[in-house]
């Protein structure tokens, strides 16, 4: 998301509101509109979110295209003849009761404004075209000068070494990873695979759990040795990680989009990611990675074998397949593509 607001602030004068973007350039301002709870379910207080749109706003850019909570933010922009994009992944998945009926009133208030999505993913894109509504396919931009390819020295013809970036949650599937790398241990026994988790560690009860299971996992399979745990790693210092690894693996479900996918690509990585994953639809089978049907140990195992040969890791392969990932993004997602994206919504809406 840091690329995509980098790119937007060479439009005009732009001052984003946000309360979910944190990464958001030091260089341009930032207005967080206040926000409440009732019954648990997340709201916008409409009179603050009313004047902080003001009456010079053109666009009001939203995140997610059928989260309920941007329901007032759609009738507001309606009532101030505001244009609104709204920058969508997957769609949201439903966690909460009452999730499909607020949905349902968000949809009625999209058919009165002047809405268009900036899809990120060909799922969410399909998603906007079904509901009627102007749509423009722009892959989540990343600056390829921001995240630059390793350079890699001559690596170890045993070792492979694996990242995965992640919060702390069931669906995350990094117990199943785990697993994996005991299952290609086995296998494998004259190679050592190295998995490093950068994972993100908050206080919720959610998320120690899933911590727990994996501290639980790591000792149950037997490879301490082989499995490192990095938590809340400084965003800036991600880079490090990415250029110190041989193959990024994202093994979530119910992933929107997986914006992690995009930086490890960026940074000369063959990808292997789970299917119900947003930016598996940045993965070619067999050129810059592989996509698995599920995320269960044997197959994320399956998929990883194949840069594995007798006698030796396939590091050649590891960079054939890294370097494709790189191309894709230099030309896939450009942040002037996002720029032109945008421009083309708010003339189809406008018009």
């Amino acid at each position: 998301m840091y690329d995509t607001f980098w790119a937007l602030g060479n439009l005009g004068q732009p001052r984003f509101l946000s309360r979910r973007i944190s990464k958001l350039p030091a260089d341009i301002p930032n207005q967080q509109p206040k926000t409440g709870r009732l019954l648990h379910v997340p709201f916008y207080h409409p009179w603050h979110l009313w004047q902080l749109l003001g009456s010079n706003t053109d666009i009001l850019l939203l995140k997610h295209l059928n989260d309920p909570i941007n329901f007032i933010p759609y009738l507001l922009a309606y009532l101030k003849g505001t244009a609104v994009i709204c920058l969508t992944q997957q769609p949201r998945h439903p966690s909460w009761p009452g999730y499909n009926m607020l949905w349902a009133l968000a949809r009625s208030a999209l058919k009165l404004g002047r809405v268009g999505v900036l899809a990120t993913t060909k799922e969410g894109h399909r998603e906007a075209l079904s509901l009627g509504l102007p749509a423009v396919y722009a892959p989540a931009c990343l600056n390829p000068d921001r995240i630059k390819p390793a350079t890699y020295s001559t690596p170890d013809p045993h070792t492979l070494c694996l990242l995965t970036i992640s919060k702390y949650q069931p669906r995350k599937n990094l117990v199943p990873l785990i697993s994996a790398i005991a299952t290609l241990k086995k296998k494998f026994p004259q190679h050592t695979f190295q998995l490093t988790i950068v994972g993100a560690l908050s206080d919720r009860q959610e998320a120690q759990q899933a911590w727990h299971n994996v501290q639980q996992a790591i000792q149950k399979y037997g490879v301490n040795s082989e499995v490192s745990v990095h938590n809340n790693v400084p965003y800036q210092n991600i880079t490090n990680y990415l250029h110190a690894t041989d193959l990024f693996v994202l093994p979530a479900s119910r992933e929107p989009l997986g914006y992690a996918t995009v930086e490890a690509m960026a940074a000369g990585l063959p990808i292997i990611s789970n299917i119900d994953v947003g930016s598996a639809s940045y993965i070619r089978d067999h050129a810059n990675g592989y996509v698995i049907p599920l995320p269960s140990a044997g197959a994320l195992a399956v998929a990883i074998s194949h840069f594995v040969d007798q006698p030796s890791i396939n590091h050649p392969k590891l960079r054939k397949y890294g370097a494709a990932s790189r191309k894709y993004i230099e030309q896939h997602h450009r942040p002037d593509q996002v720029v032109s994206a945008v421009q083309q919504l708010y003339t189809a809406i406008t018009n």
